[in-house]
């Protein structure tokens, strides 16, 4: 048997093999083939899914052999790259700090353009801890700077679990954070881990999901399930080792690529 791939590209005539093609399936023919050729592209079963581009293979098989034996046609999904934004903001704390160069590696190698970083030991989401800047404050700073940002990468909130008397008052700086972003902004936020207060965590985390899910056009990334990973922990229970500040920067890029892949 001789096998030859056809690309059906831009000179493909496509026809319906059935009254209804879309659920039927197309029948191709490549431009410049004989009649005969034409006999052994058999129509492909599967249509491509919506939203995705479509390349269609055929075996050519040998003009001898019984039609009934040729290879059909298969229809490939065509992987299409989601559209990512230009421009990306980071805010964090002493996690976020210690993989400023990671996290910037990251985020150019997904063509952001990294237009503001703030990130800060013992950082809080909203009150100043000694005299130390908030998160909100970080925000505002970057904002008034000019050079708006299509994205916020939020990683706050570890400094404030114990703070409050209940998980709504951790609720209530999130949303205090959120109002400072730009409406019109895509929010990224990065939950939280500490090995020693796993319930508490737990609790806020869930909390967090419910604030930021309320508001349009953000989401949540998922630290708190890398924090018992071997070798990305140190042995505090909450800062990162050297490949937990690959993972936690990879960790963002790919909630961001997830987030404009929906």
């Amino acid at each position: 048997m001789s096998v030859r791939v056809l690309a059906l590209a831009a000179g493909l005539l496509v026809s319906a093999c059935a009254p209804n093609a879309s659920s039927q399936g197309v029948s191709a023919v490549a431009a410049g083939t004989t009649p005969e050729q034409s006999e052994r592209v058999r129509p492909a079963a599967i249509p491509a899914a919506a939203g995705e581009s479509a390349v269609a293979v055929a075996v050519d098989a040998d003009p001898d052999a019984d039609d009934e034996t040729a290879d059909p046609v298969r229809i490939v999904p065509e992987v299409v790259a989601p559209r990512l934004p230009g421009s990306v903001a980071v805010v964090g704390d002493s996690l976020t700090l210690s993989a400023a160069a990671e996290i910037e590696t990251a985020m150019r190698g997904l063509g952001l353009d990294l237009v503001g970083f703030d990130a800060m030991e013992n950082r809080r989401m909203v009150k100043s801890a000694r005299s130390l800047p908030a998160g909100v404050d970080a925000i505002d700073e970057i904002v008034a700077a000019g050079e708006p940002a299509e994205v916020w990468v939020i990683a706050l909130g570890t400094n404030d679990i114990g703070s409050f008397d209940s998980a709504v008052g951790f609720g209530d700086d999130v949303t205090t954070v959120l109002r400072h972003v730009p409406r019109d902004a895509t929010v990224i936020w990065v939950d939280l881990w500490i090995r020693d207060r796993a319930e508490s965590v737990a609790e806020a985390n869930e909390v967090l999901r419910s604030v930021v899910g309320a508001r349009r056009d953000a989401a949540v990334v998922d630290w708190f399930s890398s924090g018992d990973d071997e070798g990305v922990i140190t042995g505090d229970g909450v800062h990162l080792t050297e490949i937990g500040r690959q993972r936690f920067a990879e960790a963002m890029a790919d909630g961001i690529v997830a987030h404009f892949s929906r």
